[in-house]
């Protein structure tokens, strides 16, 4: 999926605070969660999601959602992630 695409599906479907972060290389969150429901999409990079779930791996175009209140962890590859995102409460 293109960046373009999933701009547009994030709206469609509720999303809000759209926009692109960006991680450093090797960065890993400690175990976390949201009160709103993450949709992303990666750009760049690498990044591994982690909830007792689920571990979604994610290469450039590769999308993962994180509900809300859901303990997950960001695990990011060596040469850092850029990360299209949106939040719906």
């Amino acid at each position: 999926m293109d960046e373009s695409t999933f701009r547009t599906r994030l709206q469609c479907e509720g999303y809000q605070k759209i926009g692109v972060v960006e991680w450093e290389p090797g960065k890993v969150s400690d175990s976390h969660m949201h009160e709103f429901d993450a949709y992303g999409m990666l750009l760049e990079g690498r990044l591994t999601v982690t909830t007792a779930a689920a571990t979604m791996a994610c290469r450039p175009g590769e999308t993962f959602t994180v509900p809300a209140n859901t303990p997950h962890t960001e695990t990011v590859g060596p040469d850092g992630a850029r990360v299209l995102i949106g939040r719906r409460a």
